[in-house]
């Protein structure tokens, strides 16, 4: 039991490190605009975390998500692509944000939240695909 909660540690710290990382302005300097907020499920790599366990954002410099072993934020220039997810259960669906240097990150939440996400990155010059891709 204690070497599967201390492989654990290990593994998400190591994964913590891999998360992609926006760098922001300096101190003193005027955080961007919120667009929105929610809670809801992510998935980074092998991890995926269900409701409640992310917290995601979007704002004027592009998305942030806070994963409970770390945070991930992206440019609107490092996502090439926005997408809808199904998953196999039908219960929401998700956004996955791919990346060309990084594994993507996805995040689940309610239809209308979803819409809302693909729109504010449509705006910011993302490709979206809104036709759902299923995702086990």
């Amino acid at each position: 039991m204690v070497f599967a909660v201390v492989g654990l540690t290990v593994y998400l710290r190591l994964q913590a490190q891999s998360l992609p990382r926006l760098r922001r302005l300096g101190e003193g300097a005027q955080p961007p605009a919120v667009l929105m907020r929610t809670v809801g499920g992510g998935r980074f790599g092998g991890m995926n975390y269900s409701f409640p366990f992310v917290r995601f954002a979007v704002d004027e410099e592009g998305v942030v998500f806070r994963f409970p072993f770390g945070t991930a934020s992206l440019g609107w220039g490092d996502i090439t692509r926005a997408v809808l997810m199904q998953p196999m259960i039908p219960v929401g669906r998700g956004v996955e944000f791919q990346l060309p240097r990084s594994q993507s990150l996805i995040v689940w939440a309610a239809n209308d939240i979803c819409a809302k996400i693909l729109d504010l990155c449509e705006q910011h010059g993302v490709e979206v695909a809104r036709r759902p891709t299923f995702r086990v």
